[in-house]
């Protein structure tokens, strides 16, 4: 089921170049190849080349600095804000934090340079002791939930992308492509996996299956919403990286039951590395994604899983 597989994905552990966690869990259901990046992929069917990808990491943070007293500094990995900081509870070599900084009667402006991880050590040799060190990666420690028509957890961007990759490898018999079902790394610094896994597959088509923003909240004016929750999946156009192919584009819109387009916007995905290739990105609208904790419907995951089995079993 796709909520077993999304609850085990965005429950695992995996910044940018540090995924081993979310590929031992992709592992589990297949045999896949690994390249070089750490890369995985399968691929079933004949005839032109066609590369369905997910990103497995996600955004967090790494220990940057140990000071004597136990805090700890850190750096980003990935576009995080400013205000989704103080107060998270964070999670590192499986000890549980908080992102602090100094109580508000004591300072009431902080900056973000001020801002310091807590775990409660009383020096840095009880932090060393716990295996931590520069480098260390550091996550949101939220856990998946369920229930009615929505899914919240953590990671949504993008392991939302992979689980449905790992339900189509189930659900599809014989594609009418020859279909690459991929799985990079390090999206957030730069698609750096998806660079490798263009090369080597040369594929003619590329679909990037995404976590996309949700900006329908209190306060934003229509216009400058991307995409929507509860419309169906969300296809580009056009992004920061990427002019979409219009017949790609086409081909999955007459496929689809339900589906929206998502309005042009920054940010970028592995699609917009794949030069040469005729591609575009279908995503599944989650509000807050790069944040603690995401939300999606599951109607929206299903009505992209019945697009897409439609779409790899014509031409």
């Amino acid at each position: 089921m796709f909520e077993e597989k999304l609850e085990e994905l965005s429950n695992a552990c995996g910044i940018a170049g540090r995924e081993g966690a979310v590929r031992d869990v992709i592992k589990r259901y297949g045999n896949f190849c690994e390249d070089s990046a750490g890369n995985l992929y399968t691929k079933k069917g004949k005839g032109k080349k066609l590369m369905l990808v997910a990103h497995m990491d996600e955004v967090g943070f790494m220990v940057k600095h140990i000071d004597e007293e136990g805090f700890i500094r850190f750096e980003r990995v990935g576009g995080i804000e400013d205000s989704l900081l103080e107060g998270t509870e964070v999670i590192c070599n499986g000890l549980r934090g908080v992102i602090g900084s100094y109580p508000p009667h004591v300072k009431e402006k902080v900056s973000s340079k001020e801002i310091f991880m807590d775990f409660g050590f009383s020096s840095k040799k009880e932090a060393e002791e716990e295996g931590i060190r520069t480098g260390t990666p550091i996550y949101f420690a939220t856990r998946f939930s369920s229930k009615g028509k929505t899914m919240a957890g953590k990671a949504f961007d993008d392991r939302i992308g992979c689980s449905i990759i790992l339900e189509l490898i189930e659900r599809i018999g014989e594609p009418v492509y020859e279909t690459y079902f991929a799985f990079s790394t390090q999206e957030e610094v730069g698609s750096r996996g998806a660079r490798v896994l263009v090369e080597e597959i040369r594929p003619e088509y590329v679909i990037a299956l995404e976590g996309t923003t949700a900006a329908d909240v209190p306060g934003i004016r229509e216009s400058d919403v991307p995409a929507s929750m509860g419309k169906g999946p969300a296809i580009t156009v056009m992004d920061k990286s990427l002019m979409a192919d219009e017949g790609l584009v086409d081909k999955l819109i007459r496929r689809a039951d339900r589906y929206q387009i998502k309005k042009p916007a920054y940010g970028g995905t592995d699609a917009g590395v794949a030069f040469g290739s005729r591609a575009t990105v279908c995503s599944i609208p989650c509000r807050y994604i790069h944040a603690p904790l995401s939300i999606a419907r599951k109607d929206d995951v299903e009505e992209a899983l019945v697009m897409l089995e439609r779409f790899l079993a014509q031409e």
